[in-house]
């Protein structure tokens, strides 16, 4: 065509100008390309919607790519505008795709296309350019064979993501990456698959595969290998063609991964080198990469492979920023595996410490995904012992892991984090994550939990972990943690560790590693890595970025024979320089457009996704990638997985120059709400805001400290902080309100000298006092922490005073009121209504202030003395019954039974009032009230009635509910309860895991008086032990009533046990003083105890445990009947003292309670002996000894044996009395060809009505419509087939799986169905049909990893929802088919049961008399012929009509049965057991002479008499038989008869002679 005229817009909106063209070349909707006839410049023309954009685009791509060889020049400025691309001459040419058409390429002109091709990728690969559409019809041969690289419409930044469904370029040539159906991002090497399949073309003049269903070919692109182009044309060398196959492999890694080393390859093709070489010998990716496992760490290597073999519970990793400490730890994984130890791990990156940045959480994820593959039966254990383990704690844990929602539920609905405040949240985490890796890990189950970065972990995180180190170790458990070695971590761990800090590389571990990095050899290797040490100082990192520098600037290439580098060049461009300075240079050197994405990462903390990275720089994230390129093409920036990293020292290399932009990107972040947390970290590292920005920032911060206000104080402090100093005073309430939640943070974080600072602020602009009750509760318990009672008890006073409640200053004040309150108080108790208040709480704020500002003081009273506690607590009972109910009275109200037992010995009433309260509270709903009101039961209330064993559980309910509560001060106060508790009910080993868990919350809640009490009893565990304690405070002790109380008793205790009988009475004086200050404890029973055995107070204590005893002798008839023995032991009356003795000991012998079974044993010992009774004295000794070393205390058991000899070799008698336990391009888009395939499969499932057909039908459609090289489907009885973890796993959570390669995968990693694979993408989905899991499809391609993307499920989700219903259908008629079996097989059933009804004793199970009569027949005639010895036993129960009489005819029955089976039970498998009538019963025995007869007959009649089955009427005392047993040898000339009746003589002859005896003829 000539002639033609084409118009040309020169504007954007302008005049259209006329262009004079010559020849149309190629004409579509979307594009008119034209060649000028005069200066032969070909004219590129964009049609349709955003052509201009794409003009834009493309203009940009070949501005970039200006030089390649073989990529087409813009023509001069003027010619090309707006939608006009305007290209230099082409010097003509045709197409590849049309030359291909009439046959394949002769060898020379393939192998010139191939290695153009190759050479113009490996120009435009280092500009950072795909071109993604590499095709025949986009490549022009000239004249000469010389290709050109045509039409860069497609053509992008060479870093991209995965294309999220989008399928890119012309179908028949893309890489299998390119289809949108994979998760695997697109690169470089997907040009080079586009650049093998143009090749093929070339070579065999089709296309790898030429399907013309979409479909098809999407999946043969997918999963098939094409043959070889050597097969179908034979001018093909084979060494061309094993090229193009490595071009077509179907995993990128597997392809070259350069084009130069693509281009090595061809040129040595083209010199006729066809055999001798190996494919890739010079073919490195973009960037040289690290070795597979750390250089130069042979030693710490062998000390992980130690570490993780013998479990040591912790290994720290230490170094400084590129010291390899993550890559040390993958190497554990593998360590881990080889241990036969699951793996688990997170790291922990405080820019997403509200999301996803938790490290520990991240691997309590993955923790939870494993056990969620483990069989039921292991499953279900894991489940019951989580249960127990979290308690009341589970809620959170499930809201927080999801994946433990599920394990812990049959519900699978997403969890939701309970309405708790943050401290609750905190303490519940920190008290759990024990708790549940305890219940899940053992030896049997063994597990490495790794955290990398922990120097970075989130408040919650660390504490959570340092709690766990601190404690005795998890069995089965290695925690291994990484952290720079300027951040030293978990140093005050009590667990057995290993520290390992890695430091630089030396000289041969560099050369070593510059080898394992180039592969092949380099000239003068030594020289080279001389010179990277010194540059690189030998730092791992750093290594591998300057080689990559080098090869980047030409002074490190690859030559013919390997690597080549120039002395001189590498001196000239390193310079006198170091590493550092070089760094700059190199940033400096970036263009502008560069250093904007560059220092938004810097800003971002060095690592964001495209899509944050654009919103930070105010432009698509392509947009962003694209400016980035320079950088990424450097090695400056790296892309790994789904987010750009800048290495830590480029952004060290830019210096402050990222403040000077940290504003404007905060503002720009701030428009999008998903990135306002983030913009909210970029301003707080801006610095004090401009006055523009000062607003907006303050919003910012507020919002980001509200969002991590739960799981992370510590960040939401740091924004509470900033939002105040930006405040500028205009709305002073919202300033308080600043305050106030800082002023909470800073007290949950321990940092209470700065909160009383925050205090003083609160009372200072808060005059309103009912509102700064919260904020005084809070400060009264970070008072309280600090043993500060004094102070807090004014604090809480005088605002008391200021709300109207009248205060009394002294405890002569108070006397008056609080007796008189108390007289109240127990008429009040001897009334309570049996149906609750039917009142309505008051929510009045005077009223709800008051009662949350008594709660609170409630622990302060206590150490202010009875009668100032007795006054709150009167207080808060009349408040109560006049002003109405409120939660947080409740708890004061029950305290009033603590005064109760001080001012009238009145251990009823408040027992009463507890659980009274404790009844309401639960009603109303109010939990933590219900948690607190435990904390009273426990503390003063429940040991007075109920037994220990059944207040254990609700202690450990009580101190779990406090902590979820948030309630520090009773939390730490209940652990003294526990501790009692197990003292007196547990080992010492128990009471040291209690008093361990019990300073480990005091120290991080800074509860110095729980720290005082539980130091009191590690102090008495040590002791027993014989081994040094720890420092005790005595002079903190010596002001503290409750813990001078605690700390005497212990110490009196202990000295009594280990026979220093000065110290004991002394203590035991001490803490008799100490009583009138501490009424209610459960350890008042210890020193009522002591002054008894001490003689301190014989009457009074013995009177008092006697009192004891009479309202609950489960937990003290056996100390008063000890202390009623040492009375009498006391006052001679000897027989009065042993028979006391010997009730203690029974007493005790019946519930669990160690030491006080030692003491008793050794008490009552140490009596007889100086009785003289030596024999019952030693027996007595010999018990307490193994008393003492079954509870642990070594040290006494060793006193005792070196007292007497004899012990030592004692061994412990299991049975002795103390019993218990503790307890664009084609055309084609992903949704149309989906939407085909859909349809299609519809079609086919809908047809089918048999499950067998169903399966191979989904195979079918299934393999098509994703790629998948095998397809099951999994019904719900299939219990044996396909991977089982996967199912299970699925089945569990009602939710897809995609997995990039399963094999590698730690949740289906162990899974049989995987063994010998070498990889497995994997997408498994539920078909669902009414909300039930009826089976499970399974895709899998063993071809290629990460082959299947959540972004292509749901198309095979629509095709699940047909696959459900097809399914329902099929096993419909398959349910009908069974039915029928089913009712055959049901009628042959019953008629066989009707059958053996009609032989079968019912009320025994056993023959009866009809079936017996004719197997004896049968036996007497089959042992006539061979003249075989038969025998048969007839039994009798003795007396069994008395037995009868006596218990009735259902006992009767009983006693039936059970002697049946004990019949039945004792005889062989040969013989024949019948109920011949009554309580008479018959064995045959078959083949079997008298001897052996008499045997089986005395084994039957022991075994029953064994049973011990009680009968008052019997001289035996128990139900015995009686058995007759006869003999003979069957003639036919006699009848059976004559045996039976032989038989029956000998058991009456057994009966006559005394019974439960065996007579035999």
């Amino acid at each position: 065509m000539t002639g033609a005229v084409a118009p040309r817009s020169t504007s954007a909106g302008g005049t259209a100008a006329m262009v004079l063209v010559d020849e149309v070349l190629y004409e579509s909707e979307r594009t008119l390309v034209t060649r000028r006839a005069t200066d032969r410049i070909v004219f590129k023309r964009l049609r349709g919607p955003g052509a201009q954009e794409r003009a834009r685009h493309e203009r940009a791509m070949l501005e970039r790519a200006a030089g390649v060889p073989g990529v087409p020049a813009l023509a001069p400025p003027g010619d090309g505008d707006g939608d006009v691309l305007a290209l230099a001459d082409t010097d003509g040419g045709r197409t590849l795709g049309s030359l291909v058409a009439a046959g394949p390429l002769p060898m020379p002109d393939a192998l010139r296309l191939a290695t153009g091709l190759a050479a113009t990728l490996a120009g435009l690969h280092r500009r950072g350019i795909l071109h993604r559409d590499i095709t025949p019809t986009n490549v022009l041969l000239g004249p000469d064979g010389t290709p050109t690289l045509i039409d860069f419409g497609l053509a992008t930044a060479q870093v991209e993501g995965p294309d999220a469904g989008r399928l890119v370029g012309t179908l028949a040539y893309v890489a299998p990456e390119q289809t949108g159906r994979t998760g695997r991002g697109v690169d470089q090497r997907a040009d080079l698959y586009g650049l093998g399949a143009t090749l093929y073309a070339a070579l065999t003049a089709r296309p790898p595969f030429g399907e013309d269903d979409p479909l098809r070919l999407v999946h043969d692109i997918l999963v098939v290998m094409p043959e070889e182009p050597a097969v179908l044309n034979e001018h093909v060398p084979i060494v061309l063609s094993s090229i193009v196959m490595r071009l077509l492999e179907k995993e990128p890694d597997h392809r070259y991964q350069s084009a130069e080393g693509l281009a090595h390859d061809l040129e040595r093709v083209a010199r006729r080198e066809l055999t001798g070489f190996t494919l890739g010998e010079r073919d490195f990716p973009a960037r040289l990469v690290a070795p597979p496992r750390p250089v130069g760490r042979v030693a710490e290597i062998a000390a992980l492979r130690t570490a993780v073999t013998s479990g040591v519970p912790l290994i720290t990793i230490g170094g400084s920023p590129g010291l390899g400490r993550t890559s040390l730890l993958a190497e554990v994984r593998s360590l881990a595996e080889d241990a036969g130890a699951r793996y688990v791990g997170g790291r922990c990156d405080p820019r997403h410490a509200d999301t996803d940045g938790d490290g520990l959480r991240e691997a309590l994820s993955a923790l939870g995904g494993l056990l969620l593959t483990e069989p039921e039966a292991v499953l279900s254990g894991t489940r019951d012992r989580l249960r127990h383990a979290l308690g009341e704690h589970a809620p959170v844990v499930s809201a927080l892991v999801p994946e433990f929602g599920v394990v812990l539920s049959d519900d699978t609905a997403p969890g939701v984090l309970p309405r708790l405040d943050p401290a609750q949240v905190e303490s519940a985490l920190v008290q759990v994550t024990g708790a549940l890796l305890r219940a899940v890990v053992a030896e049997s189950y063994p597990l490495v939990l790794a955290l990398d970065d922990f120097h970075l972990a989130p408040r919650i995180a660390a504490r959570s972990v340092e709690a766990l180190v601190t404690a005795d170790p998890v069995p089965g458990l290695t925690l291994v943690v990484t952290h720079r070695d300027t951040a030293p971590v978990l140093t005050d761990a009590s667990v057995e560790t290993l520290r390992l800090r890695l430091g630089v590389l030396p000289l041969d571990a560099v050369t070593q590693l510059v080898t394992d990095v180039l592969r092949v050899p380099v000239s003068d290797p030594a020289g080279l890595a001389a010179a990277v040490h010194e540059r690189t100082g030998g730092l791992p990192a750093e290594v591998l970025a300057l080689l990559n520098e080098l090869r980047t600037t030409g002074t490190l290439r690859v030559g013919p024979d390997g690597w080549v580098w120039d002395a001189a060049a590498l001196h000239r461009h390193l310079g006198e320089a170091d590493t550092g300075r070089r760094l700059v240079d190199r940033v400096a050197g970036l263009p502008d457009r560069t250093r904007a994405p560059l220092l938004a990462l810097a800003c971002l903390g060095g690592e964001a996704t495209p899509e944050l990275l654009g919103a930070a720089c105010g432009q698509p994230a392509g947009e962003a990638l694209e400016a980035l390129a320079p950088a990424l093409d450097d090695g400056l920036a790296v892309f790994a997985g789904e987010t750009v990293r800048v290495r830590h020292r480029v952004r060290q290399a830019l210096g402050n120059e990222p403040d000077t932009v940290r504003p404007a990107i905060a503002r720009r972040l701030a428009e999008t709400p998903a990135y306002r947390g983030v913009a909210a970290e970029v301003f707080l590292a801006a610095g004090a805001p401009a006055a523009p920005d000062r607003e907006l920032a303050a919003t910012l911060f507020t919002e980001a400290a509200e969002a991590s206000r739960v799981l992370d104080p510590e960040r939401s402090e740091r924004f509470l902080a900033a939002a105040i100093g930006v405040a500028d005073g205009t709305d002073p309430l919202a300033l308080l309100m600043l305050h106030v939640h800082r002023h909470a943070a800073l007290c949950r974080l321990g940092r209470l000298e700065e909160g009383d600072e925050e205090y003083r602020y609160i009372e200072e602009n808060c005059p309103d006092p009912v509102g700064r009750v919260p904020s005084a509760c809070v400060q009264i318990g970070a008072l309280n922490r600090r043993i500060r009672f004094a102070d807090a008890l004014e604090l809480g006073a005088d605002l008391l005073d200021r709300i109207g409640v009248p205060v009394v200053r002294s405890a002569e004040e108070a006397r008056p009121v609080a007796e008189a309150g108390m007289e109240r108080l127990a008429w009040w108790a001897a009334t309570l209504p049996e149906n609750g208040d039917p009142r309505p709480e008051n929510r009045g704020r005077a009223h709800q202030a008051r009662a949350e500002l008594i709660n609170a003081l409630m622990p302060n009273a206590l150490f202010a003395g009875p009668m100032v506690m007795a006054w709150l607590q009167v207080t808060a009972h009349r408040l109560w019954l006049t002003d109405g109910p409120a939660e947080r009275l409740a708890g004061p109200v029950a305290a009033g039974g603590f005064g109760l037992i001080a001012a009238r010995e009145d251990y009823h009433s408040g027992y009463r009032i507890v659980r009274h309260l404790l009844a309401e509270a639960e009603r109303r709903g109010w939990e933590r009230t219900a948690a607190e009101l435990r904390f009273v039961f426990i503390t003063w209330a429940g040991h007075w009635h109920e037994r220990l064993e059944d207040l254990l559980p609700v202690a450990r309910t009580a101190f779990a509910g406090l902590v979820r509560a948030g309630s520090t001060t009773q939390a730490g106060l209940a652990c003294s309860g526990l501790a009692a508790y197990v003292l007196d009910s547990g080992s010492l080993g128990a009471l040291d895991e209690q008093v361990t868990s019990a300073l480990g919350y005091a120290r991080r809640t800074g509860h110095a008086q729980a720290g005082l009490i539980q130091s009191a009893y590690r102090r008495f565990g040590c002791a027993m032990r014989d081994e040094p304690a720890e420092d005790f405070d005595e002079a903190a002790v010596a002001g503290n009533a409750p813990a001078a109380h605690t700390a005497q008793a212990l110490r009196g205790l202990a000295a009594l046990i280990t026979g220093d009988r000065e110290t004991a009475r002394a203590a035991a004086a001490a803490a008799v003083a100490l009583l009138p200050r501490n009424p209610g404890f459960y350890l008042v029973t210890t020193t009522r105890l002591l002054s008894v055995l001490t003689g301190v107070d014989v009457d009074g204590g013995a009177a008092w445990l006697a009192e004891r005893a009479r309202d609950s002798p489960g937990n003290f008839s056996h100390l008063a009947a000890l202390a009623a023995a040492e009375r009498a032991r006391r006052d001679g009356d000897r027989w009065a003292a042993t028979a006391a003795f010997d009730t203690a000991l029974r007493e005790v012998s019946r519930r669990r309670r160690p030491w006080h079974y030692a003491v008793i044993a050794e008490r009552a010992a140490e009596f007889q002996l100086a009785e003289g009774n030596e024999y019952a004295g030693n027996g007595l000794l010999g018990l307490a000894r193994d008393a003492y070393v079954e509870w642990g205390a070594t040290a006494k058991a060793r006193a005792l044996e070196a007292e007497h000899q004899w012990l030592r070799g004692r061994r412990a008698d299991p049975d002795r009395l103390h019993s218990g336990s503790a307890s664009p391009g084609s055309g084609l888009n992903n949704t149309d060809i989906d939407l085909v395939g859909v349809l299609d499969a519809t079609r086919t499932l809908s047809s089918e009505t048999r499950v067998g057909a169903l399966r191979e039908r989904v195979d079918e459609v299934l393999r098509a419509l994703t790629g998948a090289t095998d397809v099951t489907l999994l019904v719900t009885s299939d219990t044996d087939s396909g991977p089982r973890s996967v199912v299970r796993y699925v089945r569990r959570t009602r939710a897809p799986v995609v997995s990039e390669d399963a094999v590698r995968d730690d949740r289906f990693a162990r899974d049989p169905y995987f063994a010998g694979v070498a990889r497995c993408a994997l997408l498994a989905v539920p078909v669902v049909a009414r909300g039930e899991n009826i089976a499970v499809l399974i895709l899998e391609n063993r071809s290629s990893r990460n082959a299947f993307t959540a972004d292509r499920l749901d198309a095979v989700r629509l095709v699940t929802g047909q696959l459900a219903v097809s399914l329902e259908n099929a096993q419909l008629y398959a349910s009908l088919e069974a039915k029928i079996a089913d009712r055959t097989r049901e009628l042959e059933e019953a008629n066989r049961r009707l059958e053996q009804l009609a032989v079968t004793d019912p009320l025994t199970g056993l023959t009866n008399r009809r079936r017996m009569d004719a197997l004896l027949e049968n036996e007497w005639r089959r042992a006539t012929r061979p003249r075989h010895p038969l025998s048969i036993a007839m039994i009798d129960i003795d007396h069994f009509k008395g037995y009868n009489d006596h218990y009735g005819h259902q006992g009767g029955d009983r006693c039936l049965t059970a002697v049946a089976a004990v019949v039945a039970a004792s005889v062989r498998s040969t013989d024949h057991v019948a109920r011949y009538g009554g309580e008479e019963f018959c064995i045959i025995l078959p083949e079997t002479p008298l001897a052996e007869a008499l045997v089986v007959a005395e084994r039957v009649r022991s075994a029953v008499e064994g049973l011990r089955e009680a009968h008052p009427l019997s001289p035996h005392g128990v139900v015995t038989v009686s058995i007759g047993v006869a003999a003979a040898l069957p003639r036919p000339d006699v009848q059976v008869d004559t045996l039976v009746k032989l038989a029956d003589e000998c058991l009456y002859d057994a009966k006559r002679s005394g019974r439960n005896r065996v007579s035999a003829a």
